[in-house]
């Protein structure tokens, strides 16, 4: 059998050695049709004596030969192209045994990107190093870009079946819309993927960590927690209390030192009361109330940070310099209050109109901005343990402040010479008074 001769039904194989010519994909009519007719007829001759699966012989032996042209064909879909050869017949699906085969290819690639997922560090969390850290900076959006970035076919497989039965789309639908139907969408991928992968290892435990907690926030009763522990959805009563353990421990750490930088803090506590309800209440069985003492730590941004106060900062030698003229609005503050009263009533009337689609017309009522506070400079805020004490006694207010020093690493050359502010409301006002005038007495 001759080898066409013709320039456009030529090309060389990407190897350099005297390989054998192969055809290029021409089109129906072309002026090359009538040169190709003989050449097919005379290969389906040889295929009906040899046998058709020569041909596939033949393919996989130019692959070898060409390892680059057979890349080129498969990743230019050449292998749907076939598929869709073979499935062309009539309107029969492709048969099982097809299926299965196709099926095995895809799933040694979905089962490789399934073991990349699963390696990825940044889903396993230890519950004993698990803090408040990875609360602040989980991301279903994030846990969907590395989820993506690992197993990209595994997930749009997992995007195709969820968009099996498509929902009914608006046309309508805004962009603030279709982010949010975006979003649903990404989030059920992200707790699928999640609990098959929890299923598979415990340690890929990111998500399930996370549930726990908001359940936890949420009082939900330990027989919830356990059933969603089952279901592979939220991570067990045990594995909650290490974790919360765990975290409380990293919140003491940073609370033990967060006066050795020298900076001016503050305090607030005040009195937490909850009662202690019994379902069935007798004469020795009451129900009552219980008092404790909650509070926190600011600690400002350190852009904005100062040294501690010291006792040269306080002068009481100039409160008699003090009169009426101090605690009086000046006018500047009359005018800012008046605009900031302006620009409440024009937005609250603007929000009951907007009901009715009534506008009303641009104005000039905005709010006066006054010492602007930078959203970037937050500060950081350390809350303090639960203390079993009442601050309204003189004596338990003193054990109070004891275990505030104690737990915030205030040493002592510190407490006699720098000055620590005190917050809260009226009666933790007057209590830390009386207690610091009854101290200079003693």
């Amino acid at each position: 059998m001759n080898r066409p001769q013709t320039a456009p039904m030529l090309r060389h194989t990407s190897s350099g050695r005297d390989m054998p010519l192969n055809y290029f994909e021409h089109i129906v009519g072309s002026e090359e049709d009538e040169a190709i007719r003989p050449h097919l007829l005379a290969i389906r001759n040889l295929a009906h004596r040899f046998g058709f699966e020569s041909l596939f012989d033949v393919v996989l032996a130019e692959a070898r030969l060409s390892p680059i042209d057979a890349r080129a064909f498969a990743e230019q879909g050449g292998f749907r192209q076939l598929y869709q050869y073979c499935c062309a017949t009539g309107r029969n699906p492709a048969s099982v045994s097809l299926r299965q085969e196709l099926c095995e290819m895809s799933r040694n690639v979905y089962l490789e990107e399934w073991n990349t997922l699963l390696s990825n560090r940044s889903f396993k969390v230890r519950l004993e190093s698990f803090k408040h850290e990875n609360i602040q900076s989980f991301s279903f959006g994030d846990l969907y870009t590395r989820m993506e970035h690992d197993a990209p076919n595994l997930v749009e497989l997992v995007s195709i079946l969820i968009s099996s039965r498509p929902s009914k789309e608006n046309k309508k639908d805004s962009d603030e819309d279709l982010t949010r139907k975006l979003r649903k969408k990404q989030r059920r991928i992200v707790v699928a993927l999640s609990i098959l992968a929890n299923e598979t290892s415990q340690h890929f435990n990111i998500l399930q960590n996370i549930i726990a907690f908001l359940l936890f926030s949420s009082k939900v009763p330990k027989r919830i927690i356990a059933i969603l522990n089952h279901l592979g959805l939220s991570a067990s009563y045990s594995g909650l209390q290490k974790a919360i353990n765990s975290g409380a421990n990293a919140i003491m750490e940073r609370l033990r030192n967060i006066c050795s930088h020298g900076e001016a803090i503050w305090v607030s506590f005040d009195n937490l009361t909850c009662a202690a309800n019994v379902r069935d209440q007798r004469l020795f069985n009451q129900g009552d109330f219980l008092t404790y003492t909650a509070g926190y730590v600011v600690r400002p941004h350190p852009s904005i940070a100062r040294p501690m106060f010291t006792q040269a900062d306080r002068h009481y030698d100039r409160v008699t310099e003090l009169n009426v003229l101090d605690f009086i609005p000046s006018a500047e503050d009359r005018t800012h209050l008046f605009e900031a009263f302006e620009s409440m009533i024009y937005q609250a009337l603007k929000g009951f109109l907007s009901d009715d689609d009534i506008k009303l017309p641009k104005s000039k009522f905005s709010m006066p901005k006054i010492f602007e506070l930078d959203p970037q400079n937050r500060p950081e805020i350390i809350t303090l343990p639960t203390y079993d004490l009442d601050e309204g006694v003189i004596a338990e207010l003193i054990k109070i402040l004891e275990k505030i020093q104690s737990d915030i690493g205030l040493s002592p050359d510190q407490v006699k010479q720098n000055l620590l502010f005190y917050k809260g409301d009226f009666l933790t006002v007057r209590q830390n008074r009386y207690f610091v005038f009854f101290s200079r007495l003693i």
